[in-house]
């Protein structure tokens, strides 16, 4: 990380730049340098307006960029040499139609469960009824009350659970 040092009237101190490159850094030193030069002269300085990035922003950046895996690399056919087209391109609108006017600062566990209650009862009603479709969706809404309970840390009702035996 990179520091700039800010002297005021009152104080001398850092603040992070939050940027792990040196050249980066070097640019941002530079620019918020020219800002305060530029408000000690009485000029008017814009600031720019952070927009909130959406969801659907990020799946369209990762789109255009081919993809990309964890690294940062592109994915290449071995064979042809060329880049990939992976399985993922396809569940990009699906993710998108999900997380629809979310921003990324709003991710939080509980979105997420949404969405996954979301996409399992949309899958469930393209299958469309079957036989067993009532017991499926029971048995779809217990497993969802108990994670629930899991994942904020309530009781079990059934104190027959904790009496299992773990040899380990």
């Amino acid at each position: 990380m990179f520091y700039e040092r800010i002297q005021t009237k009152d104080e001398n101190t850092y603040v992070c730049l939050k940027m792990t490159r040196q050249a980066q850094a070097e640019k941002c030193l530079e620019a918020n340098r020219l800002q305060r030069y530029a408000e000690r002269q009485g000029l008017e300085v814009e600031k720019p307006k952070k927009k909130a990035v959406t969801v659907a922003d990020v799946l369209d950046f990762y789109e255009k960029s081919g993809c990309p895996d964890t690294r940062g690399r592109l994915r290449y056919n071995p064979t042809t040499n060329t880049p990939a087209a992976y399985r993922e391109l396809p569940y990009l609108s699906t993710l998108k139609e999900g997380f629809a006017g979310k921003t990324v600062n709003e991710l939080r566990p509980k979105n997420l469960d949404a969405y996954h209650t979301w996409r399992c009862l949309e899958l469930q009603a393209k299958v469309g009824p079957s036989a067993g479709g009532r017991g499926q969706a029971a048995q779809f809404v217990i497993n969802q009350r108990q994670q629930l309970l899991r994942r904020f840390g309530i009781p079990r009702a059934n104190r027959f659970e904790d009496l299992r035996h773990r040899f380990h």
